[in-house]
């Protein structure tokens, strides 16, 4: 997750809540496609004068990313003065560069005994050696099956 700000500036007419707007430009470099569909977050941040803060994620302020800049609604309950000092704040997710496997993990091992029919049996209040075996099994056969599809998907290496 980045974010990154556009720079501040002064309002130049007061901005009601919870329906006005003020439109800023996009910070140097960047574009709507940097901050919408896979790079989204909806947590940019808005900061009045250097003191009031409020969160998209709060609800307190829209964000509108346009074809030529952003716009701001302000939902915060209070009117943005005209004059006051803006800074805002757009998070976008960032794009992996780079992916990296987990290590190798061996599965799970040993000569247990009993069924693997994908059911935990309940031991009750005396255990038997079988009733042990066959949970140790299922556990056994569910989590090899875990690594299985971890190596499939290529998250994790092969052994």
């Amino acid at each position: 997750m980045g974010l990154v700000s556009a720079p501040a500036f002064n309002l130049a007419v007061a901005v009601a809540s919870p329906a006005g707007t003020v439109t800023v430009a996009y910070p140097a470099g960047l574009a709507q496609a940097d901050f919408t569909g896979d790079n989204a977050s909806g947590l940019a941040v808005v900061v009045v004068n250097d003191n009031d803060v409020y969160k998209e994620v709060d609800d307190k302020v829209d964000v509108s990313y346009g074809g030529s800049n952003i716009t701001l609604t302000n939902k915060s309950g209070s009117t943005w003065p005209a004059g006051a000092k803006v800074l805002a704040g757009f998070a976008r997710a960032e794009p992996i560069d780079e992916f990296i496997q987990a290590d190798a993990i061996a599965n799970v091992g040993g000569t247990l005994t009993g069924a693997v029919d994908g059911t935990m049996a309940d031991c009750g209040g005396t255990y038997t050696a079988a009733e042990v075996n066959l949970n140790f099994k299922e556990l056994q056969a569910k989590v090899n099956a875990i690594l299985t599809g971890l190596r499939s998907a290529g998250v994790l290496a092969s052994s």
